[in-house]
């Protein structure tokens, strides 16, 4: 639920300051890092509920000890390599409730607005188009009850078809509707209108693993949630280790792109992507397993060093699943246990991928990037299809999805309104 980005300029945050109470547990803010007049109440936790036992500045002092990272006093500005309490998307004025797109951009305006009209319990099964030429036309979309049956009706467009069904749906839309990989459509019966290959390729997530520890008989100071998050970098994670690992990323960038090239991919298309990718995961702390078990020795290391470790009777999660000893746990333990353990934090994306078609059409499907889209967020050759939402994202990021998608929805709206 972090807040984090720069979506100011596109209008989407209504940030409150933390009062007295707020302050006094740990929120701190910088002004310019935020927006004032948008429709997405943004804030701390309701004072009683926000934390302020001695845990979150417990975890801060520990994590600050272990590998150096820095407190900030708000990580929204562009540089969250640093340790800090956020704000969250919440609406203090409902109570502390979590502020929601519905709640912020449609409640507002549902009696006043007669042509935005929302149609619950359907589905839209698939895009009409008005002819057969290159670029294809969306003449409308076909629609369904959701509880299924053979009933099926049309809403015309007379401007544009925009998709917003999420990183999984999204692209099944498309295929459904003729615009996909012809080896994927052919055997199910669907007429290829565009063989745009990558369409529901690079499915993306962000995994997470949680350690946990039994606490001592303290005040947590309030009912939550917890709003303290690290994003340590590459060399914070590794130590010492941290420029063999780099050194390791770009060593391997050839043989990862040599491995992928099957049916026509292309080698040094493949190298371009994982360059930029090798980059992502040395300066800007991207996941894959060896961070993965690197990240779960921080834990354990924070779990067990003071002053957070006054707070705990002892880690139970994952305990002795996972042996401790001098190496903290040897990289077999944690990988077992990682794979049996980890979990969907439900973040998707990557499916209808913005990016140059010229290497899209290459088959880039590993470690991100697939061109689905253009930069006008419109399908590549289609004259009035647009996708707005995370599948549009070809690569993850180091924060919660919202802030970035609002800023992505509020830039589509400017992008369409140019247009016509």
């Amino acid at each position: 639920m972090a807040h984090g980005g720069r979506t100011t300029d596109l209008g989407s945050e209504a940030f409150s300051a933390p009062n007295d109470v707020q302050t006094s547990k740990g929120a701190q803010f910088i002004d310019t890092y935020h927006g004032y007049s948008g429709p997405v109440g943004v804030t701390f936790p309701e004072p009683s509920a926000m934390y302020g036992g001695p845990q979150q500045s417990s975890f801060i002092s520990t994590i600050q000890g272990l590998i150096g990272i820095k407190h900030d006093k708000d990580l929204n500005g562009g540089t969250p390599n640093c340790v800090s309490i956020t704000p969250i998307t919440v609406n203090w004025r409902d109570q502390g409730h979590r502020a929601s797109a519905p709640e912020a951009y449609y409640t507002p305006v549902e009696n006043a607005r007669p042509n935005w009209l929302i149609l619950t319990k359907h589905q839209v099964t698939k895009i009409n188009w008005s002819g057969a030429s290159i670029p294809l036309t969306a003449s409308g979309v076909e629609f369904a009850p959701a509880s299924g049956g053979s009933a099926r009706y049309v809403a015309f467009a007379r401007r544009e078809v925009i998709i917003a069904a999420g990183a999984i749906q999204t692209p099944a839309l498309l295929q459904l509707s003729g615009i996909g990989d012809s080896a994927v459509l052919g055997p199910l019966g669907i007429q290829t209108r565009i063989n745009l290959k990558t369409v529901g390729r690079n499915l993306q997530e962000q995994p997470m693993s949680a350690l946990g520890a039994t606490g001592t008989d303290f005040d947590v100071g309030g009912r939550g949630p917890p709003d303290v998050i690290a994003y340590p970098n590459l060399s914070q994670v590794f130590g010492s280790q941290a420029n063999t690992m780099a050194q390791k990323i770009f060593a391997n960038i050839p043989s990862w792109a040599k491995s992928q090239v099957q049916g026509g991919l292309n080698e040094e298309a493949l190298k371009t992507i994982f360059g930029v990718q090798a980059d992502l995961i040395v300066n800007k702390n991207d996941i894959d397993m060896d961070i993965q078990v690197a990240t779960a020795r921080l834990s354990r290391k924070i779990l067990t060093t003071p002053p957070l470790s006054d707070l705990t009777k002892g880690e139970q999660i994952p305990g002795n699943a996972v042996p401790d000893g001098a190496q903290r746990g040897t990289d077999a333990a944690w990988k077992a246990w990682i794979q049996k353990n980890y979990v969907s934090v439900a973040h998707p994306i990557g499916t209808a991928a913005m990016m140059r078609r010229s290497l899209g059409e290459l088959g880039l499907i590993v470690f991100g990037y697939t061109g689905v889209v253009n930069a006008q967020l419109k399908v590549y050759d289609t004259t009035n299809v647009r996708v707005v939402d995370a599948s549009i994202m070809p690569m993850q990021i180091s924060a919660h999805l919202s802030a970035t998608l609002y800023g992505v929805a509020e830039k589509a709206a400017y992008l369409i309104k140019a247009s016509q």
